[in-house]
């Protein structure tokens, strides 16, 4: 039985590309089922296929999601932005 080859710092792949490449697609083609809006859809995810595979092979791993907080974007969805406790919160015990 043929193994496929896995090195330390390649990412996870799904068939023949990376699972970050692949899977917004596949929910932006359920989007397209759940919305019935065929090319908005679409054209969405060939624009996330383009966007990552050129940012994936110019600049470092991480970059769209840095830029997208750098401009605000991620406020309260990813998990970074979301655990930072407010500094001026204070909590007193009794």
């Amino acid at each position: 039985m043929y193994k496929v080859p896995h090195r330390i710092n390649e990412p996870t792949l799904l068939l023949f590309w990376p699972s970050a490449q692949v899977v917004p697609s596949f929910a932006l083609a359920g989007c397209t089922i759940l919305f019935g809006q065929f090319l908005l859809f679409v054209g969405l995810a060939v624009a996330w296929w383009v966007t990552y595979s050129y940012t994936s092979k110019r600049y470092a791993p991480g970059v769209i999601v840095h830029w997208l907080y750098w401009h605000g974007l991620t406020t309260g969805i990813t998990r970074e932005c979301s655990t930072v406790p407010d500094a001026l919160k204070r909590e007193y015990f009794s």
